[in-house]
C-alpha cells in the first residue's frame, strides 16, 4: 500500500491504475448525479463501490479523476483490489474488515467477481 501513496497516476501498473481510475470516475458520478454509471467495470464494479459506499466504518476521501497523485484512502481501496487479485485473502480480508466490518466477506467476494469485468 505505501508504494502507492502519493505516487503519480501516470506511473501506477495497468491493473492498479485502471482500479484507481474507475473508483474516482464512480465516486465523481455519485457526487454529482447521485448515481454511478455502470460503464465503469460493468455492475459487479459498481457493487463493490455501493458495498464500500454503504458499509464503510470511516470516511474515504476520493479524489476527482483530474488529480494526478494517489491519496492515502485511494491507496488503501486500491491495495485491497490488488491482494484480492493476487490471492493474499487473509491480508485482504483484515483491510476490508477495517473498511467495512462485518461486511467484508461480501466485499471480498464482490471484488473477486468485479476483477475479470475490469
Amino acid at each position: 500500500m505505501y508504494d502507492l501513496i502519493d505516487r503519480p497516476v501516470r506511473d501506477l501498473p495497468p491493473f492498479e491504475r485502471l482500479v484507481l481510475l474507475a473508483t474516482r470516475r464512480w465516486t465523481h458520478a455519485m457526487a454529482l448525479a447521485g448515481s454511478a454509471p455502470l460503464y465503469i467495470g460493468g455492475s459487479a464494479f459498481s457493487d463493490v463501490m455501493t458495498r464500500l459506499h454503504d458499509a464503510s466504518k470511516m470516511i474515504l476521501v476520493i479524489r476527482a479523476p483530474c488529480h494526478v497523485a494517489v491519496d492515502d484512502a485511494e491507496a488503501i481501496i486500491v491495495n485491497l483490489w490488488r491482494l484480492v487479485r493476487d490471492g493474499h485473502t487473509m491480508q485482504a480480508q483484515r483491510i476490508a474488515a477495517d473498511l467495512v466490518g462485518d461486511a467484508s466477506d461480501g466485499m471480498i467476494r464482490a471484488i473477486r467477481r468485479a476483477i475479470p469485468a475490469l
